[in-house]
């Protein structure tokens, strides 16, 4: 294994608590760095997606670990599971997943036998993802786009396991009926409430609306906020 390293915000356990993984036990790699906002307060106003108006995550900064690095930490956490489910978040964590060191850690991770996700914004499709037994693409509108009936165009990433929609959106109506109407490649297809009190409460009237005007989507909830998990 080279001596590349990856640029790590956090690791830690705690369950899954959105789409159809809801209430599965996993250690979270969450990944420094994002393609459509700097992640720093100063940066809101300037960010090419949307989510840069309300992201809550924090990712901006983070430590250099090298695969070994953070194999060790992830079974560290994982001692005494019958099972671990891996999830790789971010920010985006293809940034730094497509290159050398970010494959080798999807191989050293799969030669651990664990269930191996991943959480992006879909605007990166790359091989690594063969490595992987769930994808969630969460796409995010481009506020850089003149015409926001096609705003979808920068999402390069149309398949997967799990297609969660954050809502409400900067796309207009008439452009996420289209897009619940595009037959993407998801089995599972979720609005997902906006949080904007930190307690994954709002916007679940909205999220409910979008569900019922669409065959085959669901809610999905951030139900790790309501249980107090990180």
């Amino acid at each position: 294994m080279s001596v590349g390293k990856l640029k790590i915000r956090e690791i830690f356990p705690t369950v899954q608590g959105e789409g159809s993984q809801t209430g599965k036990p996993a250690v979270f790699i969450r990944f420094s760095g994002c393609n459509l906002w700097s992640g720093l307060e100063s940066g809101r106003g300037s960010g090419r997606g949307e989510c840069a108006q309300w992201c809550d995550t924090d990712f901006a900064s983070g430590e250099f670990l090298t695969p070994d690095e953070i194999v060790e930490k992830v079974n560290e956490l994982r001692e005494g599971w019958e099972h671990c489910m891996v999830v790789m978040s971010g920010g985006e964590p293809l940034l730094q997943l497509r290159k050398k060191t970010g494959v080798e850690l999807c191989k050293a991770l799969k030669g651990e036998d664990v269930w191996l996700a991943i959480e992006t914004n879909g605007t990166i499709d790359d091989p690594v993802l063969e490595l992987f037994d769930h994808i969630t693409v969460s796409p995010k509108s481009d506020v850089s786009t003149k015409d926001k009936d096609v705003s979808w165009e920068h999402i390069k990433l149309r398949h997967g396991t799990d297609l969660k929609i954050i809502v409400p959106t900067m796309w207009s109506d008439s452009a996420i009926n289209e897009f619940c109407k595009d037959r993407w490649g998801f089995p599972h297809k979720f609005f997902q409430p906006k949080d904007i009190d930190g307690k994954g409460l709002s916007n679940i009237d909205f999220a409910m609306e979008m569900a019922q005007k669409h065959v085959g989507w669901r809610v999905s909830f951030q139900t790790h906020k309501y249980a107090r998990l990180p």
